[in-house]
């Protein structure tokens, strides 16, 4: 009776994919948790996008106008691959075991990688506001 039992307990989890359905939940909260950690970070990117847009670029040596165009490009980037993953993201079948496990783990490393690169273009950003303010370039009143 033992022995069925058992035979029975080695099946299921062998038709289950041998990973625990809680250990996939766990898994797929964490990579939840960094998305919508990131998503906190999209009020961020478009703060500093607004701020940089506003500048008029042609009162600034060129140096500075390449900084000032490079950190709106690195914004438009990583706001794009957030909406990218969130749309490519697709919840996996828990009952595939291994494959849902290696789809949710490739994700969380995604969605950490996209949440560093936000992170980093909003510090480009904020940094390129920082060094042009301190160039105290002011734009004559007319200009604007």
């Amino acid at each position: 009776m033992y022995r069925i039992l058992f035979l029975f307990s080695i099946l299921f989890i062998v038709a289950c994919g041998g990973v625990p359905k809680a250990e996939l939940e766990a898994l797929e909260s964490e990579v939840m948790r960094v998305h919508d950690e990131s998503m906190l970070g999209m009020s961020d990117i478009k703060s500093v996008q607004r701020e940089l847009i506003k500048i008029d670029k042609d009162i600034y040596p060129q140096e500075q106008q390449l900084a000032l165009k490079n950190a709106k490009e690195y914004l438009i980037i990583a706001d794009s691959l957030m909406w990218d993953w969130m749309h490519n993201y697709k919840k996996p079948d828990f009952s595939e075991g291994e494959k849902a496990k290696a789809y949710l783990e490739a994700e969380l490393v995604k969605i950490t990688r996209v949440d560093s690169l936000m992170t980093t273009a909003v510090e480009i950003g904020s940094n390129t506001l920082d060094d042009l303010k301190k160039l105290n370039i002011n734009p004559e009143p007319n200009e604007r």
